[in-house]
C-alpha cells in the first residue's frame, strides 16, 4: 500500500512475511504498479466500446470468453 498526503506518497511495505510473499507471487501478474493511470483508462474505454458493439484493439476472442461467463466463472483475473 501507499500513505503520505495527497501528491507525496510513499509505498509502504507489508507488516508480515506472508503478505509480503503473496505480493511477490502476484507481481508477475501485473499487480498494478506496471500500469499508468492513463493506461488504465484507456483499456476501460476500449472495454466499453466493445461492450457497445464498436470496433477496439481486444482479442475478438478476448471479448467472446468475457461474455460467454457466467456468475461465479473465473474472469482472467
Amino acid at each position: 500500500g501507499h500513505a503520505g498526503a495527497q501528491a507525496r506518497l510513499s509505498a509502504v511495505p507489508p507488516e508480515d512475511a506472508d503478505s509480503a510473499a503473496w505480493l511477490e507471487v502476484l507481481r508477475p501478474a501485473g499487480d498494478g504498479t506496471t500500469v499508468s493511470p492513463d493506461s488504465y483508462a484507456r483499456w476501460v474505454r476500449w472495454h466499453l466500446r466493445a461492450l457497445r458493439g464498436e470496433a477496439t484493439p481486444l482479442a475478438s476472442s478476448y471479448l467472446q470468453r468475457l461474455q460467454a461467463l457466467k456468475a461465479g466463472d473465473y474472469a482472467l483475473g
